[in-house]
């Protein structure tokens, strides 16, 4: 029995009076037939017209509408949608190659199933899909907090986030080359406004003010600070035990949505050279 088969078993819909016969159409799409009556409806997943809202929740006593009918219209199908939401979601996690799974804590997985029934978009199902996984493998790699954070991030805020996520370093922090974010944006150069900032910060992903790093190196040291999978070398021609070094931290939260989703920026490279001209000034200065 796989992965899969022990998290969900199978999952069966009994109905009083008329029976339903749900079938998947294509992508994003669900059908659900009513044999007594002969009424077919198609409810689209990812987008959802005026007209299927209104049949959804219609309630017309004046007509002498079946409104037990439109209730277990609406209710089957919030129960397939949901269901094929999971679903995907487990599939995309590729359970089944897990080498020695590990079980999960039971209240995380009732909270991440939760969740996850609910989210539809490709996106968003990729990122819980890398959740579970990661926690198959081990356990604890994700908190509850996490999972609430994903649950009400959108798309803008995730694209957000991948703009600072390409300009972080291996610390899951952003340098701001001595700035303060309070006083004086540095990100606007790197297409981030503050905008971005504050809403990434709302959003529980980067701390709401700067923080600093400390550097301790020697005389002639070579130190490397990574951007993503690009380096930047110095060697330092001063000693400090404890140099303070301006920075944008991730959350405990970030940190964890940072590891499983790419960085993209298209002003990375124009700030990896300005980086490269702050880290002279305070590791190379110039001899007086």
């Amino acid at each position: 029995m796989t992965i899969f088969e022990k998290i969900f078993g199978k999952i069966s819909f009994l109905w009083r009076g008329n029976k339903k016969k749900i079938s998947k159409q294509h992508s994003g799409q669900l059908q659900v037939q009513q044999e007594k009556d002969g009424v077919v409806n198609i409810f689209n997943i990812q987008n959802v017209s005026i007209d299927q809202i209104r049949e959804l929740t219609s309630f017309k006593p004046e007509k002498n509408s079946n409104l037990l009918g439109n209730a277990q219209k609406r209710f089957v199908t919030e129960q397939v949608m949901r269901q094929q939401n999971l679903a995907s979601i487990v599939k995309k996690s590729s359970l089944e190659d897990v080498a020695n799974p590990n079980n999960l804590e039971k209240d995380w997985f009732l909270k991440w199933m939760d969740i996850s029934q609910e989210v539809s978009r490709d996106e968003m199902q990729d990122i819980l899909a890398k959740i579970l996984r990661g926690e198959v493998q081990r356990p604890g790699a994700f908190s509850a907090r996490t999972l609430e954070v994903v649950r009400s991030l959108g798309l803008r805020e995730l694209e957000i986030f991948r703009k600072f996520i390409a300009l972080a370093n291996y610390n899951a922090c952003v340098l701001t080359l001595g700035k303060s974010i309070l006083t004086e944006f540095v990100f606007d150069k790197y297409d981030i406004s503050y905008n971005d900032f504050l809403t990434v910060s709302e959003a529980g992903l980067v701390s709401a003010s700067n923080s600093a790093i400390i550097l301790s190196f020697k005389k002639d040291q070579r130190l490397q600070f990574n951007i993503g999978s690009k380096y930047v070398t110095k060697t330092a021609t001063k000693e400090s035990d404890k140099l303070p070094v301006s920075a944008l931290l991730f959350t405990l939260v970030g940190k964890e949505i940072a590891s499983l989703i790419e960085g993209e920026n298209i002003k990375k490279d124009e700030y990896i050279k300005d980086l490269e001209i702050y880290l002279d000034s305070i590791l190379c200065p110039p001899t007086p």
